[in-house]
């Protein structure tokens, strides 16, 4: 994990969080919990094409990343955004 960024608002975006999944096997939902528990903020884009790196097929990495994603977030705003800016 690695900090890539930061929003307008100021919080630090992070980045690499699946190797974190992949190596250690710690759940997606952890790690974006812990982002968020710093005041940082992912960076999904570069989330769902490090998963299709690894060979995660599209729908199952955003399947994983809907399910890390806190529910109180516009999850479908950002899954259309995902579904089609990185088709």
């Amino acid at each position: 994990m690695r900090q890539v960024g930061q929003t307008t608002d100021g919080r630090e975006v992070y980045a690499d969080l699946y190797s974190l999944t992949h190596t250690n096997g710690i759940p997606l939902s952890i790690v974006v919990s812990e982002v968020l528990a710093r005041n940082g903020m992912v960076d999904w884009e570069r989330l769902l094409n490090e998963m299709l790196e690894h060979g995660v097929k599209r729908v199952s990495a955003l399947a994983q990343i809907r399910d890390a994603m806190p529910l109180d977030w516009p999850v479908n705003e950002l899954m259309e955004k995902l579904t089609y800016e990185n088709a």
